[in-house]
């Protein structure tokens, strides 16, 4: 049987390798990897279970076609070997047409499973990949952060997380141009790809940011990931000016978004302390809540608060859930100009202010308000998650970010600042 076998085969250009025991069959399968395998089903297997079996139980043959050759073949047996593994059958005595039918057959499927197992890595690299750096994108480390913040929750391990940006990076472009700036991304993404460990995540979160986690890395830990990641990259001979501005955080039983958000602003501490550095965030502060405005202090005012947001029915909204002891709001304006003319006027504790609003745009507004009254402080509650739109309206002068899905946030941070005030 296997003379004729081999003899149609190799006839069809197939390279054939046989074995004549279940055993020498396992093993010479481990070596060569064969594509289809075509066995006799009464060949003894001593290691429990079946040769198909077996075979369907080494992830090295997932792909791999059996064809099942048989004496004779009912219902029930067919079925049972379909369900251990088996692909095609044949009937004893078997002609060589047959043979070259069903591997044939058996090789083009593997062939297109193949091709097809190959498609699917390629759109997955395309759907988690960012293509400049190579690294992973925001959309699959943000899935990460979460599935990484369950795993820790899961097995009680630390977790820490890098914000890492380059610092003047748009004076790169501007001073040599945008091939420039996309070759310092690249040079950074390659620090992080050849010195971070296999278990840790890196991606490119935006623009010049990069985001990394560090599964099992406690806060010193990943300081001192963070100070050998920046010396690498000062020390790049293609850009000699290039340096790294880091924020780290340990998690602390925090949700996704404020681990985060504690790394961007140990990020912006950084920034604000003239660059190439790494800071550590501190531990997140403890949540102050509110269950209703009655439980405020009534022996101190409340906080005069101007609402500067161009959606009138995001304003009414402020205006119903943070009114009471603790929060008494002066004014609405609808965007910046409007709010410097009243915080001028009315001179509130707080000023809430979106970001992107017609006309005069919350920057430019923060800075205004800021400059008219030194004693106003800003809080910046905007809709978008993008952390550069956030840090930029801190380095305006807003002492807070919050989103605009996180009210009840706010409402407690307002009443806490209340409090201790």
């Amino acid at each position: 049987m296997r003379r004729e076998a081999w003899a149609t085969l190799d006839r069809m250009g197939h390279e054939v390798i046989e074995a004549d025991s279940a055993a020498d069959a396992a093993r010479l399968a481990g070596i060569e990897l064969p594509e289809v395998v075509l066995v006799e089903a009464n060949l003894a297997w001593n290691g429990g279970g079946s040769l198909i079996e077996h075979f369907r139980s080494d992830v090295r043959f997932g792909r791999v076609r059996i064809v099942v050759i048989e004496q004779e073949l009912g219902f029930d047996q067919a079925m049972a070997e379909l369900d251990a593994g088996a692909d095609e059958f044949l009937l004893d005595p078997i002609h060589a047409s047959e043979i070259a039918a069903r591997v044939h057959t058996a090789g083009r499927i593997q062939h297109l499973e193949s091709q097809l197992d190959d498609q699917q890595a390629e759109l997955r690299e395309l759907i988690h990949t960012d293509p400049l750096t190579r690294l992973y994108n925001r959309r699959y480390l943000a899935r990460q952060v979460v599935a990484q913040i369950n795993a820790a929750r899961r097995q009680e391990h630390a977790l820490s997380l890098l914000l890492v940006d380059i610092d003047d990076f748009k004076a790169i472009n501007d001073r040599d141009g945008h091939a420039a700036g996309d070759e310092a991304l690249r040079a950074v993404a390659r620090v992080l790809d050849e010195r971070l460990r296999d278990t840790d995540i890196a991606g490119r979160w935006g623009g010049d940011e990069f985001l990394v986690l560090l599964p099992g890395t406690p806060a010193d830990n990943a300081t001192l990931v963070a100070r050998e990641l920046a010396d690498v990259v000062r020390g790049i001979e293609d850009f000699p000016m290039l340096t790294l501005s880091i924020g780290c955080a340990a998690w602390e039983d925090d949700d996704p978004a404020r681990f985060v958000s504690r790394a961007d602003l140990a990020l912006y501490e950084v920034k604000r302390g003239g660059r190439d550095g790494v800071a550590l965030a501190p531990p997140p502060e403890v949540e102050i809540h509110v269950a209703s405005p009655a439980q405020a202090r009534s022996d101190r005012p409340p906080l005069r608060v101007l609402v500067v947001d161009d959606v009138e029915g995001i304003r009414s909204l402020l205006r119903i859930t943070l009114e009471g002891p603790a929060v008494s709001v002066v004014g609405e304006a609808s965007d910046g100009a409007a709010a410097v003319e009243l915080a001028r006027r009315l001179e509130p504790d707080i000023v809430l202010m979106d970001w992107n609003m017609p006309g005069v745009d919350g920057l430019q507004g923060t800075r205004a308000v800021l400059r008219e009254s030194p004693r106003t402080k800003v809080i910046a509650f905007t809709s978008t998650d993008d952390p550069r739109i956030q840090r930029a309206m801190r380095e305006a002068g807003a002492v807070a970010h919050f989103n605009k899905t996180e009210l009840k946030r706010l409402a407690d941070f307002l009443s806490h600042l209340h409090a201790t005030r």
